[in-house]
């Protein structure tokens, strides 16, 4: 990457630049503090990732992102660059062939060169991946926010929380000033040494004033916002009055952050891809109306498991779906659910956590769910839905007194089995461990005998 932009003639040189690494909110933060920037009358410039659409989306002054024509500019710039550094290997010499460019590192040189010609003045640039061994980590930043340390990308930055956080960190350039998200103590303390280390002072951000931030903003969006303003403070927006920061913070183009989207009934767009982002949503929607019904897709690369578990306590229902398979679906070594693997499902006092619609669906998919139902009290949709599909009914269940779920599994296509003692419950486990099939235990245990471990 250094070798390019010498080639392109150190297009980070001519920027002031400012560094957000993270885990989570780098994006956000990067493109707040642009806004602030700009509304301080400072021409700024962003560099984040990923794009939705387009490539250019990258690359962004003020709250537009660059157009096509600057975009492809810039890029036959870097592409001519490149072309010059591969024509220089000597040919025939194996020992002095040289590292290809990455997609990530052209991209992160067609954004240097585009905002360097358009004579921005201070560029925000969010780090890919890590910080020390990343891409952007060619500029000579004048401050860095560490926005959030969690477990992602342990494969490449290491598998405890402080390796990762040393990785972020390495960004940070003597003699300037390191701006802190929320962060645990011991992270937060390991960054404060880090600085000192390199004679840079610290600034731990306080999350955003409720009445300086849009009323959409949730308390990660706030806590972003702070990190922001101590961000952009340390480079000329400091005195901005309250009603230019509202203006700034609610102007960002924030997509896909709490991103409320136009119509009946509202839909909430979000990111959140990891552990710690799962928390995050939950907590911003926690306040909301329910019901609150979720369609969620996770990439190969990324724990599912783990996402759905933060999210679980705060909705009534979950619409998982895939993207196309491809390069989209994540790097190698996923981490995520592999869909061979069996979901179980647990469902108490009668209610049932999916519908029978579901079920067949998933008899349809063959997706390998299993479900245990404690089945104690009276289920009238569950009888409405069977009649609705046709299904055979149950002559017992016909005082809508604990209908026969194993009938219903097996009349779908799936398979289940009723059991009426707690101690029936684990062989009848194994039996659905065993199962390629989906399918149901229909436990109608007495609570007395619910005192199994």
């Amino acid at each position: 990457m250094r070798v390019l932009c010498a080639e392109l003639g150190r297009p980070q040189d001519q920027l002031r630049c400012v560094h957000v690494v993270g885990t989570n909110g780098k994006t956000s933060v990067a493109l707040l503090t642009a806004a602030l920037l700009e509304a301080a009358g400072i021409r700024a410039g962003a560099i984040v990732s990923p794009h939705v659409y387009r490539w250019q989306e990258r690359t962004r002054i003020g709250a537009a992102e660059i157009g096509a024509a600057e975009f492809e500019a810039a890029a036959g710039l870097v592409r001519a660059a490149i072309g010059s550094l591969e024509r220089s290997v000597p040919e025939g010499d194996p020992g002095s062939e040289a590292d290809p460019v990455t997609q990530f590192e052209a991209a992160i040189a067609i954004s240097l060169v585009a905002l360097r010609d358009a004579r921005v003045q201070v560029a925000v640039i969010e780090a890919g991946l890590g910080g020390r061994l990343d891409a952007t980590n060619v500029i000579a930043a004048e401050a860095s926010a560490l926005t959030s340390v969690a477990l992602d990308h342990t494969d490449w930055l290491g598998e405890t929380t402080t390796m990762i956080a040393d990785e972020k960190l390495a960004v940070l350039e003597p003699g300037t000033t390191l701006v802190l998200g929320r962060l645990d103590e011991e992270i937060e303390a390991r960054g404060r040494r880090h600085a000192a280390r390199l004679g840079a002072s610290v600034i731990v951000a306080e999350e955003a004033d409720p009445a300086l931030a849009p009323a959409h903003f949730g308390p990660y969006l706030r806590r972003n916002a702070g990190v922001a303003l101590a961000l952009a403070a340390t480079v000329g927006a400091g005195s901005l009055a309250a009603e230019r920061t509202r203006e700034a913070l609610a102007g960002a183009p924030l997509g896909g952050r709490l991103q409320l989207l136009d119509g009946e009934p509202p839909l909430l767009i979000d990111a959140a891809h990891n552990e710690e982002g799962a928390r995050a949503l939950a907590e911003a929607i926690a306040p909301l109306g329910r019901p609150r019904i979720a369609c969620m897709s996770v990439l190969a690369d990324k724990d599912a498991t783990s996402i759905a578990a933060a999210l679980s306590g705060s909705l009534d229902l979950v619409v998982c779906t895939a993207a196309e398979p491809g390069a989209a679906m994540g790097r190698a070594g996923a981490a995520a659910l592999d869909p061979s693997r069996q979901v179980w499902a647990l469902c108490g006092d009668g209610g049932f956590g999916m519908s029978m619609n579901d079920f067949v669906t998933a008899v349809r998919y063959e997706w390998p769910i299993k479900v245990i139902v404690f089945n104690n009290s009276e289920l009238s949709f569950v009888k409405m839905e069977v009649e609705v599909m046709g299904l055979p009914t149950n002559p017992e269940a016909t005082g809508l007194v604990n209908p026969d779920f194993a009938m219903y599994a097996k009349a779908c296509g799936g398979e289940g089995v009723r059991v009426e003692h707690a101690k029936d419950i684990v062989p009848a486990i194994e039996q659905a461990i065993a199962s390629p099939k989906p399918f149901i235990i229909d436990a109608i245990v007495s609570p007395g005998e619910l005192t199994m471990p």
